[in-house]
C-alpha cells in the first residue's frame, strides 16, 4: 500500500507542477486580453514560442541526461550538489552563447520573425533571454530536488511561483507604459526570485564543484533528444510564425493566437495522463503481459484524453463569452478545429509508449521529420491565401501522417485494445468537434446549442461503448497499481 501512495503522491506533485503555471497563464489571459491590443497580443505569444524554442536549445536534453547519468555513477563520490553545478553551468553557457548572437541583432531578429518594429527592441531581447535563463535553471532545480526527493519543497516552488507570477502580471499590466513586457517581467521574476534564494540555501551547505565524468557518453542520447525537441517545435508551433509572416489579416493572426492558447491546456492533460498510465503500460508490456490490463490501461487512456479535449471546447466557450474580450469571439470556431487535431496526438501517444518499450526511437524521429516537412510546406505555400485555415489543414495532414507511420511502424506490436471501442470514440469526438466548429463559423449565434448537441452526442457513444466497462476500468487500474 505504501508504494501505491508513493506513486498516487509523486504523481498528483508533479501534475500540479505542470498545471500551475498553465492555470497562472489562463489567469493573466484575461488581463492580457483587456491590456493588450489585437497586435500586441499576436507579437506576445510569438514571444512565448520564441522562448519555448530557446528553452530547447538551451537545455540541450542535457537536463534528463544528468538526471539518468548521476544514478549511474557511485553516488558516494558524485553528490547532487555536483549535479546541480554541473547541469547550471552547463545550461547558462548555452543560453549565454545564444543571446550573445542575438542581442547585436535585435532590431533584425523581431522584424522578420515578429514582423513588428517594436520600440527598444535590445530591451525586449533581454526580456526574452531572461525568461529562457530563468526556465531552465528552474527546470534543474526541479530535478535536482526529485533527486533529493523532496516533493513538499517542489510543491511550495510551484506554489510561490504561481502566486507570485500573477501578482507581478496584475500590478505590472496596471502600471506599466509597454503592456507588451508586463507578463513577460512577471514570468522571468517569478521563476528567478525563488530560484535565487534556493540556490543560496542550497550552496551554503555544500561546496561548489563541476564534475566533468557527467557528460561522459552525453552525444549519443542528446543529439537524438535535441532534434526530437526542435521538430517538435516546428510541428507544433512554427507554423504560426510562417503564419505572420505570410499572411496579413491582423485580427486572424490573434484569434489563431488565442485559440492556441486555449487549447494549450490539453497537451498538459495528454502528458499528464501519459505520465500516469505510461509507466504502468510499459511495466506490464516487460512482465507478463497482462492483456485484460493493458485493454483496461488504455480504455481508460483514450477516455480521459477524448474528454479532455471536449471539457477544453466547452471551457473555451465560457472563457471567450464570459472572461476574455470580446474581441476575440472568433477564436472559438478555430479553437474547435486545434482541439479536434489532438486525437491524433492521443493516438500517436499510444504507439510511442510501444516504441520506447522497443527501443525503436529512430522511429518516432523520422515520424516528427516527415511530419515537420509536410506542416511547413503546407503553412508555406497555401498561409497567405488561406489564412487560418491553411494552419488548420496543416495540423491535420501532419498530425494524420505521423499517427498513420507510428501506427505501421509498431505494427501488431499494438497495445490491447478494443478497436471497436477506442476507434468509435476517438473518431465520433473527432468528427463532432469539427462539425460544431464548422457550424460556429457559419452560424455563430447558435454556439451554444452546437455545444451541448456535441457533448451529448459523445456522452451517449461514451455510455453505448462502455457502459458495462466504466465501473471497472478505475477499480482494475488502482489494483494493479497497488500491486
Amino acid at each position: 500500500m505504501g508504494v501505491f501512495k508513493s506513486f498516487i503522491k509523486d504523481s498528483v506533485v508533479y501534475t500540479t507542477i505542470q498545471l500551475l503555471p498553465a492555470i497562472a497563464g489562463f489567469v493573466l489571459l484575461k488581463l492580457n486580453s483587456n491590456y493588450l491590443s489585437k497586435e500586441e497580443f499576436r507579437v506576445f505569444n510569438l514571444l512565448v514560442l520564441a522562448s519555448n524554442f530557446f528553452i530547447i536549445t538551451s537545455s540541450a536534453g542535457f537536463d534528463n541526461w544528468l538526471l539518468r547519468k548521476y544514478y549511474d555513477l557511485d553516488t558516494t563520490k558524485t553528490r547532487p550538489h555536483d549535479f546541480l553545478t554541473s547541469s547550471l553551468l552547463l545550461v547558462a553557457g548555452f543560453c549565454l552563447v545564444q543571446a550573445a548572437l542575438v542581442l547585436p541583432f535585435s532590431g533584425f531578429f523581431l522584424d522578420v520573425f515578429f514582423d513588428t518594429d517594436l520600440r527598444h527592441p535590445y530591451a525586449q531581447v533581454f526580456i526574452l533571454f531572461s525568461i529562457v535563463f530563468s526556465s531552465v535553471v528552474n527546470r534543474i532545480i526541479v530535478i535536482y530536488y526529485r533527486i533529493e526527493k523532496n516533493t513538499r519543497l517542489l510543491l511550495l516552488i510551484a506554489f510561490l511561483q504561481f502566486i507570485l507570477q500573477i501578482g507581478f502580471g496584475y500590478w505590472f499590466l496596471r502600471n506599466l507604459e509597454i503592456k507588451l513586457w508586463a507578463t513577460q517581467l512577471a514570468k522571468g521574476l517569478s521563476l528567478t526570485l525563488p530560484v535565487i534564494l534556493l540556490l543560496v540555501y542550497i550552496y551554503s551547505k555544500g561546496r561548489f564543484v563541476f564534475k566533468k565524468e557527467l557528460f561522459a557518453g552525453s552525444a549519443s542520447y542528446v543529439v537524438p533528444v535535441l532534434l526530437a525537441g526542435l521538430l517538435t517545435w516546428v510541428l507544433g508551433q512554427c507554423d504560426q510564425f510562417i503564419f505572420n509572416r505570410y499572411y496579413t489579416d491582423v485580427s486572424q493572426k490573434a484569434d489563431y493566437s488565442m485559440a492556441f492558447s486555449l487549447t494549450m491546456m490539453i497537451d498538459i492533460v495528454i502528458n499528464a495522463i501519459t505520465s500516469f498510465l505510461g509507466p504502468d503500460i510499459i511495466a506490464k508490456l516487460t512482465g507478463k503481459n497482462d492483456k485484460i490490463n493493458i485493454r483496461n490501461h488504455v480504455h481508460l487512456f483514450i477516455l480521459i484524453g477524448c474528454w479532455a479535449i471536449l471539457g477544453v471546447f466547452a471551457f473555451s466557450l465560457f472563457l471567450l463569452d464570459f472572461y476574455i474580450d470580446e474581441k476575440y469571439r472568433y477564436s472559438l470556431w478555430i479553437a474547435g478545429m486545434i482541439a479536434a487535431t489532438y486525437i491524433f496526438k492521443l493516438l500517436t501517444a499510444l504507439d510511442t509508449l510501444v516504441l520506447h518499450y522497443k527501443l525503436q526511437s529512430k522511429q518516432l524521429l523520422y515520424s516528427l521529420v516527415g511530419a515537420a516537412v509536410v506542416s511547413v510546406l503546407v503553412n508555406v505555400l497555401f498561409s497567405a491565401q488561406w489564412g487560418a485555415w491553411a494552419l488548420i489543414a496543416a495540423l491535420f495532414l501532419s498530425k494524420a501522417l505521423q499517427m498513420l507511420y507510428l501506427s505501421l511502424s509498431v505494427g501488431k506490436g499494438k497495445l490491447e485494445h478494443n478497436r471497436f471501442k477506442v476507434y468509435g470514440l476517438t473518431v465520433t469526438v473527432a468528427v463532432t468537434l469539427v462539425l460544431a466548429s464548422l457550424l460556429i463559423y457559419r452560424f455563430p449565434e447558435n454556439k451554444y446549442w452546437y455545444t451541448l448537441v456535441l457533448l451529448l452526442v459523445n456522452g451517449l457513444v461514451t455510455l453505448l461503448l462502455f457502459k458495462k466497462q466504466l465501473s471497472g476500468l478505475l477499480t482494475s487500474v488502482t489494483k494493479t497499481t497497488k500491486k
